[in-house]
């Protein structure tokens, strides 16, 4: 009786679900503040890593054409002049060749 009662556990939970995607939840991809990062040539990946999670960005695209990433700096908009400050600032980081802000 006890098999049978695991049994039927094990298999509610396998057919209750339906098809889930691994992936985390995510802000739309057109919500924020972005800039677009070019790395410097001698970043490894763990550098970037390191880079992303240090200044709490995403990558919100890319890579693209000429091996530029969208990168979301805030959740929300930012007025014109903290956005400047801020890239000023990831600027200063030896993992970025390239940094500008988007519309």
């Amino acid at each position: 009786m006890q098999a049978g009662l695991i049994a039927g556990i094990v298999l509610k939970e396998k057919s209750a679900g339906g098809y889930e995607t691994a992936s985390a939840p995510s802000t739309d991809p057109g919500v924020g503040a972005f800039t677009l990062i070019r790395f410097a040539p001698q970043a490894s990946s763990d550098d970037i890593t390191k880079f992303l999670e240090a200044n709490k960005l995403q990558v919100a695209a890319g890579p693209m054409s000429g091996g530029l990433y969208k990168v979301r700096v805030a959740v929300t908009g930012l007025p014109k002049a903290e956005l400047a400050r801020i890239v000023k600032k990831l600027q200063e980081d030896k993992v970025v060749g390239f940094i500008a802000t988007t519309e």
